[in-house]
């Protein structure tokens, strides 16, 4: 078959026209936008555990999957779920992460869990494949601070009862077999008068550790008798583990101290008199309880405390008791 002049229209320029060189061809085409291919990078975020308070958790952000990502333009939001107050704050770049942050709670409890949510704007990194990363933040008894009295001491005055105060915070609750309230009590000062010591000191503080004894402490006030009134621990949530300080116990005197179960079942016990720990004197003596299993099964330690009628009224005096632990 004959070919005719047809059978080119179209294919070469028309009279007048200008053909472009290979260099405006390419010029031209640096000018269209491309699609970005999919590199597979990704947003990363990680609670940095070395840094975790009893109110605060830091986090640390940086782009994984791809080093060509532009760090300057990395703009991470937060989006936060928690039935609490909670801040999160920037704290700036380190050599190890883009960007970091602290994420606090106002006013942690026992139970307290925190949601949040990072997310980089897509419009400025359209290279980076997943924009998202949740983390879950929980705050147990373990990262609580020990129950010392001192910032009830703050707050509140000698002598105030003290039984529900560390209930959300803690899980904890104080109270007596009598139903007679404990007292918020302070080192150096006889009102409530928890004990007296072998020089004759009310409430006398301990020389020897001052800085281990704080301000405040709780007592059951001292009874004029050689019986100290039966005192509970009840847990809301079950412990492996129970540390607490009495203060000023004295050789004539002793404490019965047990761990139960959920049944009322003793699972550990202590008596001071085998035990043979007895600081005297305004000093700190430490009692620790423990679940036989290694498992969390204390609910509830009972204290009671005795001294030999010969030997006058006994004194009591309680601090520094460890929080519950999840762990």
């Amino acid at each position: 078959m004959a070919c005719d002049k047809s059978h080119f229209d179209g294919a070469v320029k028309d009279q007048g026209s200008t053909i472009k060189s290979a260099e405006e061809t390419v010029a031209d085409e640096e000018l269209v936008v491309q699609p970005t291919p999919v590199t597979g990078a990704y947003l990363s975020c990680q609670e940095l555990s070395d840094k975790r308070t009893t109110q605060s958790a830091a986090i640390g952000c940086r782009i994984e999957g791809n080093d060509e990502v532009n760090p300057d333009s990395i703009d991470i939001t937060w989006q936060v779920e928690s039935d609490q107050t909670v801040t999160v704050e920037n704290t700036g770049a380190t050599p190890e992460w883009l960007q970091t942050y602290r994420i606090t709670v106002r006013s942690p409890t026992v139970t307290s869990r925190v949601r949040v949510s990072a997310q980089v704007d897509q419009d400025l990194n359209t290279n980076i494949e997943d924009y998202q990363t949740t983390l879950l933040i929980v705050w147990d008894g373990c990262s609580l601070p020990l129950i010392n009295f001192e910032d009830l001491g703050q707050t509140e005055a000698r002598g105030t009862a003290i039984s529900t105060q560390f209930l959300n915070s803690h899980g904890i609750q104080l109270s007596t077999a009598s139903g007679l309230p404990l007292q918020l009590a302070e080192y150096g000062s006889g009102n409530p008068r928890a004990y007296v010591d072998n020089r004759g000191r009310t409430n006398g503080e301990n020389e020897d550790d001052p800085e281990a004894t704080g301000d405040f402490f709780m007592t059951e006030g001292l009874q004029d008798n050689t019986e100290q009134q039966t005192i509970y621990i009840d847990y809301t949530f079950p412990t492996k583990e129970a540390r607490f300080e009495l203060i000023d116990v004295d050789s004539s005197e002793y404490f019965l101290i047990r761990a139960m179960d959920s049944n009322g079942i003793t699972i550990d016990q202590i008596d001071t008199r085998i035990a043979n720990i007895f600081e005297g004197d305004a000093r700190l003596s430490r009692y620790t309880l423990s679940s036989p299993t290694g498992r969390h099964e204390i609910y509830k330690i009972e204290l009671a405390g005795f001294k030999d009628p010969s030997q006058g009224d006994i004194g009591f005096g309680f601090d520094n008791l460890s929080p519950h632990c999840l762990q």
